[in-house]
């Protein structure tokens, strides 16, 4: 992917890349990023089991 995305850079075209070997990369699937753990607000503690 990289080697495809830096020749299309480079000012090579599609058509190009593939008479030479290199298809289009697939599409990776992107993660979901984890939300940022939430501060408490003032005044509020987290609440003790037990």
């Amino acid at each position: 992917m990289r080697l495809y995305n830096a020749a299309m850079g480079d000012g090579w075209s599609a058509d190009e890349l593939r008479r030479l070997g290199l298809g289009e990369p697939e599409e990776k699937l992107r993660t979901r990023r984890r939300a940022a753990a939430k501060k408490p607000r003032d005044g509020e503690h987290c609440r003790r089991i037990g």
